[in-house]
Protein backbone atom coordinates (compact mmCIF):
# COMPACT_ATOMS: atom_id res chain seq x y z
CA UNK A 1 0.00 0.00 0.00
CA UNK A 2 2.93 2.14 0.95
CA UNK A 3 4.80 1.92 -2.24
CA UNK A 4 1.83 2.26 -4.61
CA UNK A 5 2.02 -1.29 -5.90
CA UNK A 6 6.05 -1.01 -7.19
CA UNK A 7 6.16 2.78 -7.12
CA UNK A 8 3.56 3.31 -9.79
CA UNK A 9 5.25 0.46 -12.30
CA UNK A 10 3.29 -2.91 -11.12
CA UNK A 11 0.10 -0.53 -12.28
CA UNK A 12 1.63 0.51 -15.10
CA UNK A 13 2.54 -2.68 -16.21
CA UNK A 14 -0.53 -4.16 -15.48
CA UNK A 15 -2.60 -1.72 -17.46
CA UNK A 16 -0.01 -2.65 -20.69
CA UNK A 17 -0.07 -6.38 -20.12
CA UNK A 18 -4.44 -6.74 -19.50
CA UNK A 19 -6.09 -5.93 -23.27
CA UNK A 20 -3.70 -8.83 -24.05
CA UNK A 21 -4.65 -10.85 -21.22
CA UNK A 22 -8.65 -10.08 -22.26
CA UNK A 23 -7.92 -11.08 -25.71
CA UNK A 24 -6.55 -14.29 -24.81
CA UNK A 25 -9.21 -15.46 -22.30
CA UNK A 26 -11.86 -14.33 -25.01
CA UNK A 27 -10.28 -16.06 -27.96
CA UNK A 28 -10.37 -19.15 -25.15
CA UNK A 29 -13.82 -18.75 -24.58
CA UNK A 30 -14.82 -18.01 -28.44
CA UNK A 31 -12.85 -21.50 -29.05
CA UNK A 32 -14.77 -23.33 -26.43
CA UNK A 33 -18.02 -22.22 -28.31
CA UNK A 34 -16.69 -23.33 -31.36
CA UNK A 35 -16.05 -19.85 -32.99
CA UNK A 36 -13.21 -18.15 -34.71
CA UNK A 37 -11.94 -15.32 -33.22
CA UNK A 38 -13.99 -12.95 -35.39
CA UNK A 39 -16.81 -14.93 -33.91
CA UNK A 40 -17.84 -16.70 -37.11
CA UNK A 41 -19.17 -20.03 -36.43
CA UNK A 42 -16.67 -22.97 -37.46
CA UNK A 43 -18.80 -25.71 -37.70
CA UNK A 44 -21.65 -25.75 -39.44
CA UNK A 45 -24.92 -27.23 -38.37
CA UNK A 46 -26.41 -30.05 -40.30
CA UNK A 47 -29.62 -29.69 -41.50
CA UNK A 48 -31.82 -32.24 -42.34
CA UNK A 49 -34.93 -32.47 -44.39
CA UNK A 50 -37.35 -34.06 -43.23
CA UNK A 51 -40.85 -34.94 -44.22
CA UNK A 52 -44.02 -36.32 -42.53
CA UNK A 53 -45.64 -38.47 -44.23
CA UNK A 54 -49.90 -37.30 -42.88
CA UNK A 55 -53.08 -38.75 -44.32
CA UNK A 56 -55.53 -36.45 -44.90
CA UNK A 57 -57.36 -36.97 -41.63
CA UNK A 58 -54.05 -36.26 -39.93
CA UNK A 59 -54.18 -33.05 -41.79
CA UNK A 60 -57.27 -32.41 -40.91
CA UNK A 61 -56.78 -33.04 -36.93
CA UNK A 62 -53.42 -31.24 -37.03
CA UNK A 63 -55.07 -27.90 -38.59
CA UNK A 64 -58.12 -27.63 -36.17
CA UNK A 65 -55.61 -28.36 -33.28
CA UNK A 66 -53.23 -25.17 -34.66
CA UNK A 67 -56.28 -23.01 -35.54
CA UNK A 68 -57.66 -23.56 -31.72
CA UNK A 69 -53.72 -22.42 -30.32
Amino acid sequence: MCSFGLFGFGQLVDLLLIPHMVDEHNTKIKSQYGLSPAGVPLIQPEVQNVRWQLNFQEQDDLMVRLLRA
